[in-house]
């Protein structure tokens, strides 16, 4: 179980990154909602998969090159959690949590960038 006060720093990150957002959007309009809304849309899928990674490299201890040594066992792991969700209800509800942080953090970013008077380019120092 997770200790009280690292949930509640997950908790208040998210709400943090949410209030950020929601006021960019409000003082921007509507333009920029579909556009951070297009971004969070691509972007879920690789950061969705990245947020299984973290779960099978953090609890299962599974590494990078185990692609490699032992592509079996990992895709064997992979594929129980996959064909049953329900027994593996950790899996899932870390995936997701890690997922979405991940995608708050990336619509933080984005919208950060795109404020006014912030430019991305290799003239900005």
């Amino acid at each position: 179980m997770m200790p009280f006060r690292l949930l509640l720093l997950n908790c208040l990150a998210c709400l943090w990154c949410c209030l950020v957002l929601g006021v960019r959007i409000s003082l921007t309009g509507h333009p920029y909602y579909v556009f951070l809304v297009w971004n969070l849309f691509l972007a879920a899928i690789p950061l969705g998969l990245s947020g299984f990674g973290v779960y099978l490299g953090r609890f299962l201890r599974w590494n990078s090159w185990d692609v490699v040594h032992q592509p079996h066992l990992l895709l064997g792991d992979i594929l129980a959690r996959v064909t049953n969700p329900v027994q593996h209800f950790q899996t899932w509800s870390f995936t997701a949590g890690f997922g979405i942080l991940l995608m708050l953090a990336y619509l933080f970013w984005v919208s950060a960038m795109h404020a006014p008077g912030m430019r991305a380019g290799p003239d900005r120092a």
